[in-house]
């Protein structure tokens, strides 16, 4: 079901997985990707050994549209990502995994990548999905298997930390275990900026909020036009 476009390798250590829809991947992508991992009190700080960025074609939430990239499309931009940070000193795979939810995908890739730790890189607005009981049957007890096996770590600006703490408990009770951590936001994952700078036929700015090297492959193959 894991589909490696850019094999990774971690070796039991502490794998980053970017799960995002990479459409298409922007600058704030690779700053989020290249991220630290944060310290917690009491807890000792083991930073990543590899990272990942994942798209899953079968999203919770989210449906392509006409004219977004196709997935063939968004698979060879998260190469020239992965390649582009693995040439920079930073081991990082590409992969496929048609699953739905975090806890689904904790579980398949903690069979992918025996004896490693996981941790997800996600926005506020992920977040927030994962600690939504719609999206379970029993929501406490998906939540328990999926921290046995990962942590969540939130890109996110001090007041938006704050506001998603107080607005949920239940994240809040996470957090203060460690499990669901917070780093300073780099900036938002432009995405949408870029699309929409393609549109408007401003190729220097869509060139500088794309990831390395995509900018040109964005051009090449007419996209978002």
């Amino acid at each position: 079901m894991l589909e490696l476009l850019r094999p990774v390798s971690v070796g039991g250590g502490h794998l980053a997985i970017l799960d995002s829809s990479f459409n298409p991947p922007s600058a704030a992508h690779h700053a989020i990707a290249s991220s630290s991992f944060p310290g917690h009190p009491g807890c000792e700080r083991v930073n990543y050994t590899a990272r990942l960025l994942l798209y899953s074609p079968r999203n919770a939430d989210k449906v392509p549209g006409s004219t977004d990239a196709t997935t063939e499309q968004r698979s060879e931009m998260m190469r020239l990502l992965a390649d582009h940070m693995s040439g920079s000193g930073q081991e990082t795979g590409a992969a496929l995994l048609a699953l739905p939810t975090f806890a689904q995908k904790a579980d398949h890739l903690a069979q992918h990548f025996p004896d490693s730790h996981l941790t997800f890189l996600v926005g506020t607005d992920t977040l927030t999905r994962v600690f939504d009981p719609k999206y379970y049957d029993d929501m406490d007890r998906a939540l328990d298997h999926l921290f046995e096996r990962a942590h969540l770590v939130c890109c996110a600006r001090g007041a938006d930390a704050d506001a998603v703490l107080n607005e949920h408990p239940k994240i809040r009770d996470w957090a203060q275990k460690g499990n669901v951590r917070f780093i300073e936001a780099v900036g938002e994952v432009s995405s949408t900026a870029i699309r929409r700078a393609v549109q408007e036929g401003n190729w220097e700015l869509a060139e500088r909020l794309c990831a390395p090297g995509v900018g040109e492959y964005v051009r090449q193959e007419g996209l978002y036009r």
